[in-house]
């Protein structure tokens, strides 16, 4: 199937992700790429048949890091 997600700027790119999650097992991580954000972006996943159940869950969970943060009055 195909998720279709967008994002904001200002963002660490080195550790922002999409995670799919199926059932509670990772079942991929999209890296969040470019600095000023997207829109409608795509990408393609392959649901593994053996995990899909008739009460089966798909959690898609975004790890937005910032690209400055403040950490005991110190931007880093």
């Amino acid at each position: 199937f195909n998720v279709v997600y967008s994002y904001g700027p200002q963002l660490n790119t080195l550790f922002s992700s999409l995670e799919l999650r199926l059932n509670d097992r990772a079942i991929r991580n999209i890296p969040l790429t470019n600095p000023e954000g997207e829109t409608m972006q795509r990408a393609s996943v392959r649901l593994p048949k053996e995990l899909i159940k008739p009460n089966s869950e798909l959690v898609a969970q975004f790890h937005l890091m910032p690209l400055k943060y403040k950490r005991c009055g110190t931007y880093i």
